[in-house]
């Protein structure tokens, strides 16, 4: 054989339209045979269960009777109904409670008449066994009087003038100064109050007057001896802590004061 004759002509292999409908409509019925039987099929409706209650929607707006047999009803032992003093279901929910007796007491309450003769002896027996003495205040006799045995310290004045420093400046004690004077006065003064801002370097800031003694020559002197005071410096601080800030006080002059026909004493340093 030669090969011109071996090889197939090219125009054997074309399918022809018949052909080719016949192959897509078995592949169609084929498709819609499997969908039927391997396709899911809905379940069967359930007829739905019947109940014998029954709920009805009365509408207040129909009038009764009008084709709504429920309307006509008014017995509050089917249908509980609302009223002005309560509700209608204690009409046909009640229950017959269960029957009880009780049995009747047949004897009277019989109270026991008093003992006269016994009226009394609980407390005359407990009388004789612990007697009490009689209380006779009159027998007794007046308490030593309590004024004959106080002993009252006689005022004195103090000898010279001194100074007293409140609670928050009794770590800072002063640094020397002068010693305060004694006033010559008919009257004996009272104290000077200065109050006083003392900074850390023991430096005095300020100072006002708070109390006069009456004498305005010894204010005065308060005044300056209190500006010009200088008390113990604090300790330097640590430089990574806050400075140390200043205190407040006062300071009290107590004055001594000296009749016109004394001779003054020796001022005493402060303390």
């Amino acid at each position: 054989m030669s090969p011109a004759t071996s090889q197939p002509h090219p125009e054997t292999y074309a399918w022809s339209a018949r052909r080719w409908f016949t192959w897509l409509g078995l592949a169609f019925f084929a498709q819609i045979a499997m969908l039927w039987l391997f396709g899911e099929r809905p379940a069967p409706r359930q007829p739905p269960a019947t109940f014998a209650t029954r709920v009805s929607m009365l509408d207040p707006g129909r009038p009764a009777g009008a084709g709504d047999p429920w309307m006509t009803l008014s017995d509050p032992a089917i249908v509980p109904l609302s009223g002005r003093h309560g509700y209608s279901g204690e009409a046909w929910m009640h229950f017959e409670p269960v029957p009880h007796t009780v049995a009747d007491w047949e004897d009277r309450l019989q109270i026991l008449a008093p003992d006269e003769r016994q009226l009394g002896m609980a407390l005359i027996a407990a009388i004789e066994e612990e007697p009490v003495p009689p209380l006779r205040i009159a027998d007794t006799g007046l308490p030593a009087p309590v004024l004959d045995q106080l002993v009252v310290p006689a005022l004195r004045p103090p000898e010279a003038s001194w100074l007293e420093r409140s609670e928050s400046l009794h770590a800072r004690p002063l640094l020397g100064g002068p010693a305060l004077p004694s006033w010559t006065r008919a009257e004996i003064l009272t104290n000077t109050v200065i109050r006083l801002a003392v900074q850390p370097d023991g430096t005095v800031l300020t100072a006002s007057l708070l109390q006069s003694c009456g004498l305005a020559e010894a204010d005065a002197h308060a005044l300056g001896f209190s500006r010009a005071a200088r008390f113990v410096p604090l300790p330097p601080a640590d430089p990574t802590e806050p400075p140390a800030p200043t205190v407040f006080g006062y300071v009290t002059f107590h004055w001594h004061t000296v009749a016109p026909n004394e001779t003054a004493t020796t001022p005493q340093p402060n303390p």
